[in-house]
């Protein structure tokens, strides 16, 4: 890594390449130049270009919130679901009950004409999508990696480490590079309870590449340019969930499996504690499905495996949450002789 920053800055400090081809290394270095055995030359490199290829510094200060912010809503369900990607569909909003059919129209366009980017988005991406709502919401127009990370694990002491970054990045560039249209002017005029705007429209995260001086190191980040969207539309509707970051601390590894389960876990009771007529129910055939543990596996042992682990995880979580007191308690549900599923008591 040090070899390679250092030719990073070899390359940048004599201008071999296309401004293009200088900037990506920027940027890059910006991220892995610290292995630069001496400080002064990476100020050198940084102060030097940064303006002359399109990146601007800022000196900041960041916030670490309370709470993570977790849109409910339909709209968001299926769009990391993967459910929403193409052709505009029609999503239905009536009231349970309602003889009054209210349609909306909404889809996700994923352009990857200026990214090398892969796939729908998916159950990782909204957890980082959370967490870069929940940074915003709290006042940080600028956000790091390593703080969307300290925000998904609920620790605000935790290291990022190089593949976790990766990891994020990639997430953090599907949700630039969607572009989120929703046509709710039915939901608007049947629901006067809303402050709905008639349509929406923005990629899911309006951010540019910045550079920022925190702790006295340069580092890269996203300057978030506007509210994202689909945290727009959730709060007009009132749904979106304020859960005690802490809950996220869970003594357990922070794989980005375990990341998937906990913000799945947290959204389910999160309804049940806005609904009382939500189910306290929790299948385990859901879960699977969720975190993909139901998909064909190399071998039946080895995907027996893979879900005896995820319930062992969730009863770890929920052990955390009930001493936290957000969960009164909890028990495992049985179908026969079949582990189904679990019943949580608020």
């Amino acid at each position: 890594m040090k070899a390679a920053a250092d030719k990073l800055a070899e390359q940048l400090l004599v201008e071999e390449g296309t401004p293009e081809e200088l900037k990506q290394a920027l940027e890059v270095f910006l991220d892995f130049g610290d292995e630069i055995a001496d400080p002064k030359r990476r100020e050198e490199v940084i102060t030097n270009l940064i303006k002359r290829y399109g990146m601007k510094t800022e000196d900041i200060t960041t916030n670490y919130p309370s709470n993570f912010l977790a849109p409910l809503d339909k709209i968001s369900n299926l769009s990391f679901e993967g459910k929403l990607h193409g052709r505009p569909k029609k999503v239905a909003m009536e009231k349970k009950g309602s003889a009054q059919t209210v349609t909306t129209l909404s889809f996700v366009d994923l352009d990857s004409s200026s990214i090398e980017i892969s796939g729908k988005l998916n159950a990782y991406d909204r957890e980082v999508h959370a967490a870069v709502v929940t940074l915003y919401a709290e006042g940080n127009e600028f956000i790091t990696n390593q703080m969307i990370y300290r925000v998904i694990t609920g620790d605000p002491n935790s290291r990022l480490s190089e593949n976790q970054a990766n990891e994020i990045e990639k997430s953090l560039n599907r949700c630039r590079t969607s572009l989120v249209k929703i046509d709710c002017s039915e939901e608007r005029k049947y629901n006067y309870d809303h402050n709905l705007e008639f349509s929406y429209s923005d990629n899911l995260l309006a951010a540019e590449g910045w550079g920022v001086k925190l702790n006295g190191q340069f580092v890269s980040c996203l300057r978030i340019k506007n509210t994202p969207v689909l945290y727009r539309y959730a709060l007009a509707k009132k749904q979106v969930a304020t859960i005690p970051i802490k809950l996220l601390n869970s003594p357990v590894v922070k794989t980005k499996e375990i990341i998937m389960l906990q913000g799945y876990l947290s959204r389910r009771i999160a309804r049940m504690k806005n609904s009382k007529s939500t189910s306290r129910n929790i299948k385990y055939e859901t879960l699977y499905s969720e975190l993909k543990a139901e998909e064909k596996t190399s071998s039946p042992n080895s995907l027996r495996n893979k879900q005896a682990k995820l319930r062992k995880h969730t009863k770890i979580i929920l052990d955390h949450w009930r001493k936290e007191k957000y969960i009164k308690s909890y028990r495992e549900v049985k179908k026969g002789r079949k582990i189904h599923g679990i019943f949580i008591k608020l």
